[in-house]
């Protein structure tokens, strides 16, 4: 299995407790993310993840990491590093976790980069508030890029993106809303509608997400399978035991935990 959502660091993750954590689930490979941003001190909560250290931690577990590199799109030649890294090994960019609209000039010439390298892009998408939480909101954006960037792998995280699985989101602010899944959320035409979108079932939100709701869960997930990816960022349990709760069948689990996530890496 692989888990395309692990973080250092974060929640005092070293790489010995990412490696026993995968071990007790059964997990070959997990995609190891950054958090970069260059006013990263003012956000509430921020703890750097830098490229750097997610690559040391690569080189000693190439078998069990896989690297990606996130740099803020704003720092100077964002672009030409993002190559640099591509070339040293890093195999896709993220988590892309920062106070930008997910339409900003810096942003779309990394998505154009990205795309040129076969590097996915996995993205955390916040509800659109003014307070200190908010990275990269807006869904209709992420649709909009996912048009114009074709050759470009988007991974949408997080519960501005997750929320979306309702067609009632707009009508309720939470990030984590509860209750029955209504018709028409924009979380389905993303992924029916562009090939190039995946979703990360990773954290609170994608949990939420699939269990607010289960006999439509068990139908999405079916029906979904080809365009989820199994990833916790976390260290608990939930997520898989959520998975095989539903019984699915062992071609759609193996594609959730596995086959997309391994296609996805070139």
């Amino acid at each position: 299995m692989i888990d395309v959502h692990k973080h250092l660091i974060i929640e005092d993750a070293t790489t010995e407790k990412l490696l026993g954590h995968m071990d007790r689930l059964g997990v070959e490979k997990v995609w190891l993310l950054t958090w970069e941003a260059l006013d990263g001190g003012t956000y509430e909560g921020f703890i750097r993840v830098s490229s750097q250290a997610v690559f040391s931690a690569y080189r000693q577990n190439p078998s069990r990491f896989v690297p990606f590199c996130g740099i803020d799109p704003r720092a100077e030649d964002a672009p030409e590093k993002v190559r640099r890294f591509h070339e040293q090994g890093f195999k896709g960019y993220g988590e892309s976790k920062i106070r930008l609209c997910i339409d900003s000039p810096w942003l779309q010439e990394l998505y154009g980069v990205c795309g040129e390298l076969e590097m996915p892009v996995l993205i955390h998408i916040d509800v659109p508030i003014t307070g200190p939480q908010w990275y990269n909101p807006d869904v209709d954006g992420f649709m909009r890029m996912a048009d114009r960037f074709p050759k470009t792998d988007f991974i949408g995280h997080g519960p501005g993106f997750w929320r979306e699985i309702s067609g009632d989101a707009d009508s309720d602010n939470s990030p984590y809303p509860t209750g029955l899944i209504k018709p028409g959320g924009k979380l389905l035409t993303l992924l029916k509608g562009y090939p190039n979108v995946y979703a990360d079932i990773s954290a609170f939100s994608g949990f939420n997400a699939l269990s607010r709701d289960p006999s439509f869960a068990i139908g999405f997930v079916t029906d979904y399978s080809h365009k989820l990816l199994y990833g916790t960022d976390e260290q608990t349990t939930r997520h898989m035991e959520l998975l095989r709760s539903m019984n699915l069948a062992e071609a759609k689990f193996f594609q959730i935990t596995k086959g997309n996530a391994s296609r996805l890496i070139r």
